[in-house]
């Protein structure tokens, strides 16, 4: 847990870097030229980074073969929260921005102090709920599901900067359970397998979020309702069905975890079954059609034969 807090302050440590480093560039360099040493300087810094991995003497066999899930379904109890967490967040940064700017009609250097604040808060985040233990991580579920309601509900541009603060703050804490959840799952997934599906995870709420943003456009309250919705089925999640949160006694937890699992599986295969069987009528009406096809053109070729003999 503290190694996941540690690095989870280093990655915003070094986006505040990042953030620096490129206004320092666009300040002081002039017109287009600015943009080809940014690209130049950041594609620089990440063959840096690659060929600092490439150097390291990592063992071949990182780990020994998994044992298997002893509970799985903590791991899709675990894995819905993630989604549902990644994918609030995704919304609220596709829609945060352009409402601010746009609808409270917010100067753009109010949206980067509104990326670089949140980006500190972050870090001051990581160090803060880095060594909480679940009981106490708990809290940040509440505040995090206060964040798209203050930010909808705040006419005032200004003020928004503070509420990014606060927005980044708190989804740092209930972030955090996501992530110490798979670090204690590590030893029944192996450590890649469990880095694996946090990554599937991460890009389904992202394929959640965008088709939203998208339907959503201009319509603001819609989209934050929607964020609202993501992070209330989050905590919802987290407080009955996974056990190391929940509010409800272990065992009831572990039972609504099963119930969702269960669910999980069953609707799994019914999709897989229904999907093959609509993919079986296809092809059988595919055929079908075919068939007429080809009756047709042997009736018409000797329809003509008889007529021109």
């Amino acid at each position: 847990m503290d190694l996941t807090a540690k690095r989870s302050a280093a990655f915003n440590a070094s986006t505040i870097l990042g953030f620096t480093v490129a206004a320092g560039l666009a300040a002081l360099l002039p017109g287009g030229e600015k943009y080809e040493y940014m690209i130049t300087a950041g594609a620089a810094i990440g063959l840096a980074s690659t060929m600092l991995v490439a150097l390291l003497d990592i063992p071949r066999e990182i780990e020994a073969k998994p044992a298997g899930a002893e509970r799985p379904e903590k791991v899709f109890s675990a894995s819905y929260f993630i989604v549902a967490q990644y994918a609030s967040a995704n919304l609220l940064g596709i829609v945060w921005i352009p409402y601010v700017v746009n609808k409270l009609k917010a100067p753009d250097s109010l949206a980067v102090a509104m990326n670089l604040l949140g980006t500190l808060a972050s870090v001051f985040a990581s160090l803060f709920w880095g060594r909480k233990p679940f009981s106490v991580l708990r809290l940040s579920l509440g505040m995090d599901v206060a964040a798209p309601v203050l930010a909808w509900a705040t006419p005032i541009p200004a003020l928004h900067v503070p509420l990014s603060a606060y927005s980044s703050f708190s989804f740092t804490g209930a972030n955090f359970i996501g992530q110490f959840l798979f670090a204690r799952y590590k030893s029944w997934l192996g450590a890649v397998r469990a880095s694996t599906l946090a990554a599937v995870l991460g890009s389904i709420a992202q394929l959640v979020a965008a088709p939203i943003g998208l339907l959503a456009k201009e319509n603001y309250m819609l989209a934050f309702m929607a964020v609202s919705a993501a992070k209330v089925a989050s905590a919802v999640i987290a407080l009955i069905a996974i056990p190391e949160v929940a509010l409800v006694p272990e065992d009831v937890a572990r039972a609504y975890s099963l119930v969702i699992y269960e669910k999980s599986i069953l609707g799994y295969r019914v999709s897989v079954e229904l999907s093959r069987e609509v993919i079986l009528t296809s092809l059988r009406l595919l055929a079908f059609a075919m068939s007429l096809l080809l009756l047709y053109v042997l009736y018409r070729v000797v329809a003509l034969t008889l007529h021109f003999s």
